[in-house]
């Protein structure tokens, strides 16, 4: 196999996953992915947001110059995540009850559905990733206290953590011969964690989410990074052995991130039934809020 200016030209008339797979970490070393722009108002606010002495109303100043991000900012907002019972129409005030570390949150989830959580030729399986990573975030910021982990780190991490199987399929995208959907997820899946680390560095994420996205399938990972990484883990084990988690999101967990994830660190019955019964239901509706008004 080899490459024709930005596109894949087959070797054979049918795809090998290990050969494609790592085709495509090649491509991401080189610095020849092509990976959606970010968008520039959700860039800038996001860099101001990282400051602890903000403005809120300098990052809504920013917010506003981008119609979608404001559209989607007021859909979290009054989103059953975040609403209490009054709909808000104003951004000032948006900002004000989201806080400046959940607006932070926001942005990120924001910069990251815009370009890259699409695809044409692979869209079912983009969109069964959005929703995994959606459902990961918003349960990991409503559970950071239990690990004791910032909630916009943790957040993030839970966002971001597979982006590297959402990327692989996008570079897939440029294929110039069939691949079937188990030889595209296994290559998919390959390198992920790889992928997703280099990439997002390169975009400038903070090395407090790309070091342990890094690491985060492997069975032993780091010893700095296992509080994060198991959080992670619990998280996954929550929702995949929740009675109404959807069987095809479900379906998206490899066999061993699955067994790995029944790890119920910092988890009590009582908190467990709680998330179970009130939590997660919370969130995968909002999570659905959100989807379904995303840009």
């Amino acid at each position: 196999m080899k490459k024709d200016g930005q596109q894949f030209v087959p070797s054979a008339k049918v795809a090998d996953s290990d050969v494609l797979a790592g085709q495509i970490l090649d491509r991401v070393q080189q610095g020849k992915a092509k990976i959606p722009v970010w968008p520039e108002a959700a860039e800038e606010a996001l860099k101001l947001s990282r400051n602890p002495l903000a403005d809120l109303r300098e990052i809504a100043r920013v917010i506003a110059t981008d119609t979608g991000l404001y559209a989607e900012i007021l859909a979290v907002v009054n989103s059953p995540l975040y609403s209490r019972g009054r709909t808000i129409k104003e951004l000032g005030q948006a900002l004000v009850r989201l806080g400046l570390e959940t607006t932070r949150s926001i942005l990120m989830q924001s910069v990251v559905m815009s370009g890259i959580f699409k695809s044409k030729k692979f869209s079912s399986e983009v969109r069964a990733q959005l929703l995994h990573a959606l459902h990961h975030a918003y349960l990991a910021k409503e559970l950071h206290r239990v690990f004791g982990i910032p909630g916009d780190v943790l957040f993030s991490f839970g966002l971001l953590h597979d982006i590297g199987i959402v990327i692989a399929y996008k570079l897939m995208e440029d294929l110039r011969y069939p691949v079937g959907p188990e030889e595209a997820r296994k290559a998919a899946m390959k390198n992920h964690a790889q992928i997703g680390a280099l990439v997002l560095s390169r975009n400038n994420v903070p090395e407090d989410i790309t070091a342990p996205i890094m690491h985060h399938a492997q069975e032993s990972p780091p010893e700095e990074y296992r509080a994060i990484i198991d959080a992670l883990r619990t998280i996954s084990g929550l929702l995949f052995t929740h009675a109404d988690y959807p069987a095809d999101l479900k379906a998206i967990f490899d066999s061993p991130a699955r067994d790995m994830a029944l790890v119920n660190t910092g988890i009590s019955g009582e908190l467990a039934e709680r998330i179970a019964s009130d939590i997660i239901p919370k969130v995968m509706e909002g999570v659905g809020v959100i989807v379904s008004r995303g840009r």
